[in-house]
């Protein structure tokens, strides 16, 4: 038994023991610089990129609450107004022709207005 013990230390210590293959350890050590100079440039691109992705971004307005609106100078409602003027004169125009007043036709519009705002 004590002829056994001995025998498998001595074949542990034989496997243990044995020199590694070089040619394994400088492949080994190759890779490890390709690894570490992938990550090197992951870095230094990912800094640039962040550089780069403040330098597109548009400069912020203050908000300040004593400066003024700024209004817009074209009136969004007035292609609006304009289409139900248009649409108003062509109604006033057909009561006219059928013999109805025009105060008739506007008196008729606020009254339907008012109908339907109360519901």
């Amino acid at each position: 038994m004590r002829l056994l013990i001995a025998l498998s230390l001595a074949l542990v210590a034989c496997v243990f023991a044995a020199p590694v293959d070089l040619s394994l350890q400088n492949e080994l050590k190759s890779l490890q610089d390709q690894i570490a100079q992938v990550q090197r440039e992951l870095k230094s691109e990912s800094s640039n990129m962040a550089y780069s992705n403040l330098d597109a971004l548009p400069p912020q307005k203050r908000m300040v609450a004593w400066q003024p609106m700024k209004r817009v100078a074209v009136d969004e409602r007035e292609p609006l107004i304009r289409a139900i003027e248009g649409r108003l004169s062509e109604i006033l125009r057909a009561g006219e022709k059928l013999g109805v007043s025009p105060d008739e036709v506007l008196n008729d519009l606020r009254q339907r207005n008012a109908f339907i705002g109360q519901q």
